[in-house]
């Protein structure tokens, strides 16, 4: 069976590349389906002032949808100007 608990990391080198703030940061500017799959996906994990936190899912969410719809303006808008 699949445990979708919460884990706790007690050092920042432990957490996976991928769920790091930084390579979130560049992934969401760089390869933006691959970033938002991340953001959405699970949590992304900063390290501040020593301690291990993770970004509040919200501001995820935020970020997520933000660059959703500058995607979907960037496809679909060509197609409602009109020259």
């Amino acid at each position: 069976m699949v445990s979708f608990n919460k884990v706790e990391y007690s050092n920042y080198s432990d957490i996976i590349f991928y769920r790091r703030r930084w390579f979130w940061a560049l992934a969401i500017l760089l390869l933006t389906p691959v970033g938002i799959l991340i953001g959405l996906t699970g949590e992304v994990y900063c390290n501040q002032k020593g301690r291990i936190t993770s970004l509040p899912k919200v501001s995820r969410l935020v970020v997520c949808i933000g660059f959703l719809i500058l995607i979907l303006i960037k496809f679909v808008g060509p197609f409602f100007i009109k020259r």
